[in-house]
């Protein structure tokens, strides 16, 4: 074996090297992003046992407040802090504080008013193509929309308004309650509705054998 092939068995120390380099740059990065959002949590959590100095708070139910409030975007989460500390006399339950994350507009919806008032805005292009299926901002309007029919909406828009409000609520109150839960527990259902769906389909594979 001559130099020439005992270098190429060599591995490159410098692309070895970079190699490593660029995956603890990634490394890095990820674990900052993960850091930072950890950090925010923490000072929500650390603010709102500031505000309530007189409540024994265990690490369990820290860590309880932690896990459920996880999904909370930061800013809306502050808020809502901020504002219960100054409607609360005592230490608010996790529900008091994802409702008023969403009062304060993590996720609100607009009122059913303002939905129609899109439709009725957008009606405009079916009056051009009344073949045209119009884009809204808000998903549940265009679901509802879209199921009572643009063309109808467009010919009989007194007759479906009531029809489409009343959609609208009741759509919008089960949005809202979703987004009471946390992610977690959201998660949790999910999986018990799987399961307990796996459950049905095997017990009607029994039954039909």
């Amino acid at each position: 074996m001559d130099k020439t092939d005992k270098e190429n068995q060599i591995p490159s120390r410098t692309s070895k090297t970079s190699e490593q380099s660029s995956t603890k740059s990634q490394s890095t990065a990820d674990s900052t992003d993960i850091g930072s959002a950890d950090l925010a949590l923490r000072g929500a959590i650390a603010r709102l046992l500031a505000a309530f100095p007189s409540a024994k708070i265990s690490s369990e139910t820290i860590a309880l407040y932690t896990k459920h409030l996880a999904d909370v975007p930061p800013d809306a989460l502050l808020a809502a802090i901020d504002q219960v500390s100054i409607e609360e006399e005592f230490f608010p339950p996790i529900a008091v504080i994802r409702k008023k994350a969403i009062e304060l507009g993590a996720g609100a919806l607009p009122t059913a008013s303002e939905a129609w008032a899109e439709v009725i805005d957008a009606l405009s292009e079916v009056s051009e193509n009344m073949a045209c299926r119009p884009k809204l901002s808000n998903s549940i309007a265009q679901q509802i929309a879209d199921s009572l029919g643009w063309r109808r909406l467009y010919l009989y828009q007194d007759l479906y308004r009531n029809s489409f409000v009343s959609a609208y609520r009741e759509a919008a109150e089960r949005r809202e309650s979703d987004m009471l839960l946390s992610a977690s527990v959201r998660l949790r259902l999910q999986s018990q509705s799987l399961l307990i769906a796996g459950g049905q389909e095997r017990d009607e594979d029994d039954y039909e054998q």
